[in-house]
């Protein structure tokens, strides 16, 4: 399945010039989760990285994400092509990634509103270095 995204994200950059915006000749900057992310300490990502796997259950999700690629490969060599049958494993995968995200949105919300008003003060100011870090890798 990871190759099958991978392949589908390089798809859509080439049919859209890829990573560039045309107009800048820049990549686009980093998301603000990416960034806020980024800005937490280390132990605090390997929390909320742990607190948005699904379920908790790791292993659960390697286990879908076997069965998913095992299904995609299955459909792919088939003779005749089920694209309601592709498409419904993409609709899958596409859900699974938005749970993440919401799993993963809801963490980072309880972790800055945990945050005394000093220590959002600094992780605004990681968050200022994270993107100008960032921003320097995206503006070649």
């Amino acid at each position: 399945m990871n190759l099958l995204v991978v392949g589908l994200a390089t798809g859509a950059m080439l049919r859209h010039g890829g990573l560039r915006d045309g107009a800048e000749g820049r990549r686009p900057p980093p998301s603000l989760g990416a960034v806020m992310y980024r800005a937490l300490p280390r132990d605090e990502r390997h929390a909320l990285r742990e607190a948005s796997v699904e379920g908790g259950d790791g292993a659960r999700v390697k286990v879908s994400r076997g069965d998913s690629v095992a299904r995609m490969v299955s459909l792919l060599r088939a003779p005749d092509f089920d694209d309601v049958a592709v498409s419904q494993i993409l609709a899958e995968e596409r859900t699974r990634r938005e749970d993440w995200a919401d799993r993963a949105e809801s963490n980072l919300m309880r972790v800055v509103a945990g945050m005394s008003a000093a220590e959002r003060q600094a992780f605004a100011d990681r968050m200022e270095d994270v993107a100008q870090k960032r921003g320097k890798k995206f503006a070649k």
